[in-house]
């Protein structure tokens, strides 16, 4: 116990073994510096033995108090069934200590080596206002079980995290971050299942929640069953920043989404998803998103989906972007796999002034209850929207339910009031896309304002059963001024079925057909398309791009 050693520096090295029963193990509070290192005198490149064992209370708190350039380092630390009087509300609590950090290393990849949090009510883990965190080779368990503030009460500390709301900084969780910089968890075991014998029983609120968290990785990890009712998450992020990553690691059984992001103004955060990590499982009332990415405010934000990444078994959508007020955002998502989702497998949506650039490329597709890929621009857009959506597979010939449900790819440049424009710039090309209902292929759609589509759709292959294999519109409402620029050849309808493919052009907007020499669009789209004795149904003008120029490209993240 090391109370207020104001102008100390206290340090404890060549092996510190501490076991206790129902008292906190090392307590530092009140001032001064503290060092826990491997060798005496410190140095580096000691095997760690130091070790904290708690029975029943917490293992490490260190609140008010340096650490110091030595920093703590364990072998493990483990802490359970913390008792009121003994419990400063977790079992590791780092609070307002300095630049030094704490490092727990186990030994080796060895699971649960660097010790078991277990039990705990509160917090298993509470960092804040500290730095250079690294934990690896640890279990949680059972942690966080009971409710900090109300999640459905979006003005509660753990409520909504958008500009207005509440915040997180009031919510329970397995591991929680406020302001905190140097993150690493490797080798993690987060498991929130009270009965794992019974089946999945969720419990308490957020598995890793975060504050103004800069620099963050957790790898080869699991975070599994957290929550129990609305609003509650697997990672449950406000302002996450600079250069973040989820590599190898499963984030699944959680209450809503498996992995929760909103940025707000002046932030920066690259967060890159490799290694084969896997978001899963939600299911009704309250279940979400596999990630869901959004930024406001002046937020800069970028995502990097990687190759081998799945997204399966998710009540609503597998990855949403959304962009809103003055956001920056880039998305990237290459050869991953979506399963089996209730709603979109991807959605990427800009609203107001925000712009966005995305890549979609080489993603298998099966089983989306709504739409495999949904990009749109809304909200009363000024923005721009740049997209490339390339060899991307949904669903497949060998069954009939494999596809999306209603839409396979769809364009959506949606002004949301007269007057209001937007530009969305997409290419679609090399996808192969299976209905299972009478929906339609590919739906490219401009209107409601005055907003820009500019759509190259080329080389595609659209099975349907029934309906449409492509639906391509300019104007939504007798006010709108939108104007369409498409280039549509290449693509292969092999069903045959009724009304293939459907053009309009209505109102006050332009639809402009790059190569149309004039006469019977119907005709012209047949003769640059595989249609196999579909049909196209058209209405309204349609006009040759001035001089024959191909339509603006996007620009790619």
């Amino acid at each position: 116990n090391l109370d207020t050693n104001t102008g100390s520096t206290i340090t404890f090295s060549g092996g510190l073994s501490v076991s206790t029963l129902a008292n906190v193990g090392f307590n530092a509070i009140g001032g001064g510096t503290v060092n826990v290192c491997d060798e005496n005198p410190c140095t580096t490149g000691g095997a760690v033995v130091n070790t904290l064992n708690s029975t029943s209370a917490s293992a490490l708190n260190v609140t008010g108090t340096t650490i110091g350039a030595e920093g703590l380092t364990f072998r493990s630390i483990s802490a359970g069934n913390a008792t009121a009087a003994a419990d400063p509300a977790a079992g590791i609590l780092l609070n307002s200590t300095g630049s030094g950090g704490l490092t727990v290393t186990g030994i080796g990849t060895t699971a649960g080596s660097g010790g078991t949090i277990q039990n705990i009510t509160n917090r298993g883990a509470s960092f804040t206002s500290a730095q250079n965190i690294t934990l690896k080779n640890m279990n949680f368990t059972l942690v966080g079980t009971v409710n900090g503030a109300d999640p459905t009460v979006s003005s509660g500390s753990c409520g909504a995290m958008d500009t207005g709301g509440g915040g997180n900084l009031g919510c329970a969780a397995g591991i929680h971050l406020a302001t905190v910089t140097g993150v690493t968890l490797d080798r993690l075991v987060m498991n929130n299942d009270s009965d794992p014998t019974a089946g999945v029983t969720s419990s308490g609120q957020q598995g890793i929640n975060g504050n103004n968290v800069t620099t963050f990785a957790l790898t080869n990890s699991q975070v599994l069953n957290f929550g129990n009712e609305a609003g509650e998450d697997g990672l449950h992020f406000r302002d996450i920043k600079g250069t973040s990553a989820i590599t190898a690691t499963t984030v699944s059984g959680s209450e809503r989404d498996q992995v929760r992001v909103l940025n707000g103004s002046g932030t920066t955060v690259t967060l890159t998803v490799s290694g084969g990590s896997t978001f899963s499982t939600s299911a009704i009332p309250n279940g979400g998103m596999g990630i869901e990415f959004e930024g406001e405010g002046s937020a800069a934000m970028t995502i990097d989906v990687q190759t081998g990444t799945t997204f399966s078994g998710l009540r609503s959508i597998g990855l949403q972007a959304l962009g809103k007020a003055n956001v920056q955002m880039d998305v990237k998502v290459n050869a991953s796999t979506f399963l089996n989702t209730g709603s979109a497998g991807i959605d990427i949506a800009t609203k107001d002034s925000g712009d966005t650039r995305f890549n979609v490329t080489g993603n298998g597709m099966t089983n989306q209850a709504a739409t495999a890929i949904n990009i749109d621009i809304g909200g009363s857009p000024t923005g721009t929207q740049n997209a490339t959506l390339q060899g991307n597979v949904s669903g497949n010939t060998i069954s009939t339910t494999s596809g999306s449900g209603a839409i396979g790819i769809s364009l959506d440049a949606n002004g949301g009031q007269v007057g209001q424009g937007g530009v969305l710039t997409a290419t679609v090309t090399g996808n192969d896309v299976t209905i299972n209902g009478g929906a339609n292929g590919i739906v490219a759609i401009v209107g409601d304002g005055s907003p820009t589509l500019n759509a190259t759709i080329k080389n595609n292959t659209m099975h349907s059963a029934s309906g449409g294999d492509m639906f391509l519109e300019s104007s939504k409402i007798s006010t709108d001024t939108s104007t369409a620029c498409m280039e549509v050849s290449g693509n292969n309808v092999p069903n045959n079925t009724s009304d293939d493919v459907q053009l309009s052009q209505r109102f006050s907007s332009t639809f402009k057909m790059r190569g149309f020499p004039g006469g019977d669009i119907g005709v012209y789209f047949a003769s640059q398309n595989t249609l196999n004795g579909g049909t196209v149904l058209f209405e309204g003008t349609f006009v040759n791009t001035a001089g024959g120029a191909a339509c603006p490209q996007p620009t790619l993240p």
